[in-house]
């Protein structure tokens, strides 16, 4: 029973993807206006990226903006790298990132305020096509981030973040369901930054947590079709560590604006926040007791066989052929329809974007290790961290 509470959901969040990603985009980019912009890059030892990120925000076509680095007490080179481009520099000590944040924003002089991680190395025309988004009832706009794949766990990276990229836009041209959107890239009107009281340093998604508070103030949200790229996790270890803060991050932000919910447009977003971390967790678990009850893991070629079947989609097609001997049990057949939506949310992910690599296709195939095992073993330790100290998702920093 618990199984079905909370696969129905997941298959109703996942069919509701399909059927946004055949929707068809409005409209055409359109040259803007061209407002003043404040581009606000935190820092705290970003050596390794800060000169790469610097040079891809100064080659922008853009007309009038302003680069702001704040610089949280690094230790490194970062702040040199930064001198050196002639940009303006804020130094704080280890304020933390929200502060840092804010402290940008009171010297920020654009009508626009663009925030941009500094791991993130923009296409010149990128602000462009941010700025291009902002019609007059449009207050936020997230810019879409993808990698470029070194090795094998990059590329499902690669993979994951531009389906949730293409999502993201599709979902920002239907109003009726606020997109969930990454804080790589965001804009704000400065009133509307105003108006919610800046960043707040009571969740490790400050960035998020910003969005959802603005959503309050009646402002529509456009996701821009940005070309940015960003650095993938080259270790099992670092996607962890990453995921993991994601993850805690969406359950800590659940649980700060759940009782805005009902009846508010908070409902989607939070929902898919929440049964991210904690659906992929029970799914993953309960589902690998339900196999191992049905498969039988007597061999080594049983057990070989039965890891292909759970690791792979290849196991869908076995399982929809056992099904009718199985006596179609709900709890598979549901589990099984979640892995099909799934894999076709990614197959049309790949021709939505004219993605016709056969190296992708292939490794597809094998997407459930990553975005489903990995990440319901990542959503586990986020509530588990969440239960034994929940205090901390509502401590300052």
């Amino acid at each position: 029973m618990l199984l079905l509470i909370i696969d129905i959901p997941i298959l109703a969040i996942l069919s509701i993807w399909l059927f946004i990603l055949f929707l068809p985009l409005k409209g055409k980019y359109k040259e803007p206006d061209c407002p003043k912009v404040s581009v606000i890059v935190t820092t705290y030892n970003e050596e390794d990226n800060i000169g790469k990120c610097l040079d891809s925000l100064i080659s922008q076509d853009y007309p009038s903006f302003e680069i702001i680095v704040v610089d949280d007490g690094s230790t490194d080179k970062t702040r040199g790298i930064v001198k050196e481009k002639g940009l303006k520099l804020i130094t704080t000590k280890r304020l933390g990132k929200s502060k840092s944040l804010n402290k940008g924003i009171s010297e920020a002089e654009g009508d626009i305020v663009v925030f941009v991680d500094a791991d993130v190395f923009l296409d010149k025309g990128d602000l462009k096509r941010i700025i291009s988004e902002f019609d007059p009832d449009v207050g936020i706009v997230a810019g879409t981030v993808t990698i470029s794949p070194r090795n094998l766990l990059e590329i499902f990276q690669e993979i994951d973040y531009n389906l949730i990229s293409l999502l993201a836009i599709k979902h920002s041209h239907y109003s009726f369901l606020p997109p969930f959107v990454s804080g790589q890239i965001l804009a704000f009107r400065k009133s509307v930054l105003k108006e919610v009281g800046g960043f707040h340093a009571d969740t490790i998604s400050e960035d998020t947590d910003a969005y959802l508070r603005s959503l309050e103030t009646g402002w529509k949200v456009r996701v821009a079709r940005t070309l940015a790229k960003t650095e993938g996790e080259r270790s099992l270890h670092g996607l962890f560590k990453q995921r993991i803060r994601w993850m805690l991050g969406g359950i800590q932000l659940f649980f700060k604006h759940i009782p805005k919910i009902r009846g508010s447009r908070f409902s989607y977003p939070l929902i898919t926040l929440i049964s991210w971390p904690v659906g992929t967790f029970i799914t993953l678990s309960l589902g690998f007791l339900v196999f191992l009850h049905w498969i039988d893991l007597s061999s080594l070629f049983n057990f070989l066989i039965y890891l292909t079947r759970w690791f792979s989609f290849i196991g869908l097609f076995l399982g929809w052929a056992d099904l009718p001997g199985w006596g179609f049990p709900i709890t598979a057949t549901i589990g099984i329809l979640i892995g099909t939506v799934a894999m076709l949310l990614v197959y049309v992910s790949f021709v939505e974007r004219r993605d016709y690599r056969l190296s992708h296709w292939i490794l597809a195939l094998f997407f459930p290790i990553y975005g489903w095992v990995i990440m319901g073993i990542c959503g586990g330790i986020a509530v588990f961290e969440f239960l034994l100290n929940p205090r901390r998702a509502f401590m300052t920093k």
